[in-house]
Parts: structure tokens; sequence; C-alpha cells
């Protein structure tokens, strides 16, 4: 479900989510519907910002795995997207928001 929630919602920063689609995307009502949807337990609810920040974490490393070995279609993709530091950055951003995201799925 964390995965769903990362590609779907999408968790985005503002700054990433600026030239997609999902600019202006009310991430934590995406993510009720999300739940909702699924049919999601309170306590699964209650697990869900958490979860996503780490799936993020997990996605990171991959990329970064991936860079190191020299990988070119991740390494073209990372500099094309803003390197480490957008990665960086919803890390922070998710991490933020992580309060306001358990709110819109538990209450």
């Amino acid at each position: 479900m964390a995965a769903l929630a990362f590609y779907l919602a999408p968790t985005l920063d503002p700054e990433s989510a600026a030239d997609t689609g999902f600019r202006d995307a009310d991430v934590p009502h995406r993510l009720r519907l999300l739940a909702d949807g699924y049919g999601l337990s309170h306590a699964d609810r209650a697990l869900l910002p958490a979860t996503v920040v780490r799936y993020n974490e997990v996605s990171r490393a991959f990329v970064l795995d991936r860079v190191e070995r020299g990988d070119p279609v991740f390494t073209r993709d990372l500099e094309r997207l803003g390197g480490m530091a957008r990665w960086d950055r919803r890390r922070d951003w998710l991490i933020e928001r992580e309060p306001l995201f358990l709110r819109a799925l538990t209450e």
C-alpha cells in the first residue's frame, strides 16, 4: 500500500510536483481516498504515513545503488529529475507532513 500511495497520491514535494500534472494535488485527501477505497483498518491507516516515509528511503537506496553500479538508465533519470537532492527534499517533506497525513487518514 505504501508504494501505491507513493506513486498515486502522489507523495511529491511541491517543487517536484511543479512540473507534473499533480501540481495542486490535495495529497492528504488523495491518501484518504486511497485508504477508503482499499478498506484500510484504522490501525493500517495509522501506519501508512510512516510506511510511505520508509518506502521513500528504500526507493532512494535502490536508486543510489543502481547509480553507483553504473546503470545508465538510473544515472540519466536521476540527473534529469534533480539528483539525490530531490529524494532528500521528498523525504523531508514527507516527514514534515506526516502528522497532516495521519489526521487525514484517521479522523
